[in-house]
């Protein structure tokens, strides 16, 4: 579809001039855009199930880390999944209701284990 519309964008008449330059460029611009929001909106429903009632105090380094973290189980299955000692440091009590100081932006790191394989490790996010 696109290499149509960029044949309609830089086709001339006889008269060597584009006829057409501003729809076919319109059109290739608009065909950038995702077609749905629904993989945004998997992601507010993954708040709401977090975010609950009684947990409105969440910081949202642990949002962020909850979110990673439920990406990581799906991925792998709650059965094979192996969350790293930074992994769990980063959920205890303290951490989880404390807002961060930070202002580093949202990583997700992979470190190499001694087995070969990749640890994911959440770092903090500030907006």
């Amino acid at each position: 579809m696109d290499s149509f519309w960029l044949t309609v964008r830089n086709g001339e008449d006889l008269l060597g001039e584009r006829k057409f330059e501003e729809l076919g460029q319109f059109v290739l611009d608009v065909l950038v855009f995702p077609h749905s929001s629904a993989s945004c909106e998997r992601v507010f429903s993954k708040i709401n199930l977090v975010k609950t009632k009684n947990r409105t105090e969440l910081t949202i380094s642990t949002m962020n880390g909850l979110l990673l973290a439920s990406q990581c189980v799906s991925s792998t299955g709650c059965n094979k999944f192996q969350p790293t000692e930074r992994m769990i440091s980063s959920m205890t009590k303290a951490s989880l209701y404390t807002p961060s100081t930070s202002s580093s932006t949202s990583n997700v790191v992979l470190n190499g284990n001694d087995e070969g394989e990749e640890d994911i490790i959440f770092e903090e996010m500030a907006i």
